[in-house]
C-alpha cells in the first residue's frame, strides 16, 4: 500500500462566489486546501448550504529522471473538475 504523508496542509476560505453548474446556481464559499510534500496539490473547493457543488483540483510533480538524480526531467500538472449534476433536498 502507498502511503503519502503530507509536510504541510494550507486551508483557508478565500471568498463567497455564486457558482454554476449543472445543478444549478449557488452561493458558496470558496475554500483553498494546498497539500504539500514531493508534489503539490492546490484544491478549490466550493460550499453551499446544500454541501459541496464544486471542486477543481490542479496537481504538479516535477519529473526525474530514471537514477532518481534531482535533475529536472519535465513538470506534469493534471487538472480536475467535478461539478455537482443534481442536488436533492429532504
Amino acid at each position: 500500500m502507498l502511503r503519502v504523508q503530507f509536510s504541510n496542509i494550507q486551508k483557508k476560505i478565500i471568498a463567497q462566489e455564486t457558482v454554476t453548474v449543472p445543478a444549478g446556481t449557488f452561493n458558496c464559499y470558496k475554500i483553498q486546501v494546498i497539500y504539500s510534500y514531493d508534489t503539490t496539490i492546490e484544491r478549490y473547493d466550493y460550499i453551499a448550504p446544500q454541501g459541496l457543488i464544486k471542486r477543481t483540483t490542479k496537481t504538479e510533480t516535477t519529473v526525474t529522471n530514471m537514477n532518481n538524480y534531482v535533475e529536472n526531467v519535465a513538470t506534469v500538472t493534471i487538472t480536475q473538475v467535478f461539478e455537482a449534476t443534481q442536488v436533492d433536498i429532504k
